[in-house]
């Protein structure tokens, strides 16, 4: 199940330190890992999809270790073990494996609201994972060479990178971003939640995604801000896990 970590206030500090701590290996599972890569590559060259073993930062641990403050310690993993552990988790979890042996990729994640009171979420594309939902918008924090994550303003920067490469809206055209809580889904993913706020029209939006959105989503999701206490749930019924996170700290606000 998904679980719910923290929920910042108005105040909250987020530190973000770097961690030497690295994935705890297990034959059985580095087995599984290659399996899954080598299965993945041959999907990608199938359908003409780039696919390539960048690295990526890994939450090794995070602490309060003092009222309204949040200490985040990054780590580092690959795409290759992210998409590994993440398959090999029904087989391996049963094992007395627990979260040191799996990637623990970080993903920036969230959804946009739009000047004509639009919460914007995606339904995803067909192969990808939880594909056919509806989800939220974001990926895994990648770990760039020009781009080194040191703190929370870098960690929200790399969010709306995502939202440029995902559906073709630039830095400039988000006005804000705050920060609204750290979740874990399921099978160990670490979710760092943003909602970032558009001075343009959901129409403006949709028009960019058609023009330069990538191949993650098959459309844009526009849901009325003062309908998403009532339509919220059957967008949850049939939602990523990040999505069901997402909504739910969503109602702990008051101001959006």
């Amino acid at each position: 199940m998904e679980r719910i970590l923290f929920i910042p206030s108005e105040n909250t500090k987020v530190i973000v330190n770097p961690s030497p701590q690295t994935r705890s290996t297990n034959p059985k599972m580095e087995s599984a890992i290659d399996t899954v890569w080598q299965r993945k590559k041959g999907i990608a060259k199938r359908t003409s999809r780039a696919l390539w073993d960048s690295p990526t930062y890994r939450l090794s641990s995070w602490e309060t270790p003092e009222p309204n403050t949040l200490v985040l310690n990054l780590g580092e993993t690959t795409y290759k073990e992210t998409l590994g552990t993440h398959e090999a988790y029904p087989r391996y979890i049963n094992k007395n494996l627990g979260p040191e042996y799996f990637a623990n990729t970080i993903v920036v994640t969230g959804s946009l609201i739009t000047s004509d009171g639009i919460f914007v979420i995606g339904e995803r594309s067909k192969g990808i994972i939880e594909s056919g939902k509806y989800g939220t918008l974001g990926g895994s924090l990648d770990k760039k060479q020009d781009k080194k994550i040191t703190s929370m303003q870098d960690i929200a920067q790399a969010f709306q990178d995502e939202i440029e490469e995902e559906i073709g809206i630039k830095p400039q055209d988000i006005t804000s971003v705050t920060f609204i809580g750290l979740t874990q889904d399921a099978k160990f993913y670490p979710q760092l939640h943003f909602i970032g706020k558009i001075p343009h029209p959901f129409s403006w939006i949709k028009q960019r995604f058609i023009e330069q959105g990538d191949e993650e989503h098959l459309r844009l999701i526009g849901i009325p801000i003062t309908e998403l206490a009532i339509l919220g749930p059957q967008y949850m019924n049939n939602g990523s896990g990040a999505l069901r996170t997402h909504l739910l700290l969503l109602a702990q606000r008051k101001d959006f």
